[in-house]
């Protein structure tokens, strides 16, 4: 085992030193798998932004449950359950009925009408805010209210609450298209990458095949090379993201505050990034597997 971690680490301090040789090809590969990876990276940095502020301006659909003038708490505590073990709740409220009837009065034109009521005709309700990309949920939801006792209505607006499901969902799926086209690009960045250091290092790999060494023995170091490569262009992915945050929240802060808004971009959190960093490197890694395979197996070489 010894042995093998040894060559492990030795083959790994090997590939960074080769490619710090040639700095300004290693710069240029590394602009490149990171131009590529901002790209999705950013739209979906802007998907995560865009609902942010879907949640502050309050446009995200609304559900409300009207009981019946009869209902009692029990009933009323029976509803509030079922909406607390509902998923696609966000946040709910209880509004009273004398509670409603007195917001009613401090309408302006209303308390001279009101004041002529000789009861109260207002019903307890309660307002629930809906969870984002939750439509089926808060559809499911509504259904189920809509058959316990002693609830009279229950109003939502399915077909929003659909549009905005499916913006939503456009919006993930094209990202994930993108990145999807955009790692082949990658995988041949580094296919290209590994192949030139491949044709230069000929010599010394004929000779480790010729005493015995084998295929996963010459593939190792190139294999670091493209995962360290990949974790670079991740890196770069990263500084690229932050610069154009940083840029643009500084016209967002400006337009913000003319809303009286303290809205701002943010960045993803660490473990979406420490994921793009992971892929990144498996990215580097399968186009240097698929490089150093290709010459292996050639038929020129046999």
């Amino acid at each position: 085992m010894t042995p093998w971690l040894r060559h492990h680490a030795q083959s790994a301090a090997d590939s960074l030193r080769r490619l710090g040789r040639a700095p300004l090809a290693l710069t240029l590969n590394v602009i490149a798998v990171g131009i590529a990876l901002a790209l999705p990276l950013g739209g979906y940095v802007i998907l995560e932004n865009l609902g942010a502020l879907a949640e502050r301006v309050g446009t995200e659909p609304q559900l409300s449950v009207f009981f019946a003038l009869d209902a009692d708490k029990s009933e009323i505590d029976r509803v509030e359950a079922e909406l607390k073990r509902a998923s696609a709740i966000r946040a709910m409220r209880f509004v009273p009925r004398d509670e409603a009837l007195r917001a009613i009065r401090r309408s302006e034109g209303l308390g001279e009408i009101v004041a002529t009521l000789k009861a109260n005709p207002l019903p307890d309700a309660f307002v629930v805010d809906l969870a984002p990309g939750e439509a089926d949920a808060a559809e499911h939801l509504a259904a189920t209210l809509r058959q316990m006792p002693k609830v009279a209505r229950v109003q939502f607006d399915a077909a929003w609450a659909r549009r905005v499901s499916g913006l939503l969902r456009l919006g993930r799926l094209a990202v994930g298209l993108l990145a999807a086209v955009l790692a082949v690009g990658l995988v041949a960045v580094t296919f290209n990458a590994v192949r030139l250091q491949i044709l230069t290092r000929r010599d010394e790999i004929e000779l480790a095949g010729l005493v015995g060494a084998t295929d996963a023995y010459i593939r190792r170091p190139f294999l670091y090379q493209g995962s360290a490569l990949g974790l670079l262009g991740g890196l770069a992915a990263a500084v690229i993201i932050l610069g154009m945050v940083t840029l643009l929240n500084r016209e967002v802060t400006n337009v913000a505050q003319a809303y009286g808004s303290d809205f701002r971009l943010r960045l993803l959190p660490l473990r979406d990034w420490v994921t793009m960093l992971g892929f990144s490197a498996v990215i580097g890694w399968a186009g240097a597997y698929a490089s150093v395979s290709r010459y292996l197996h050639s038929p020129g070489r046999e």
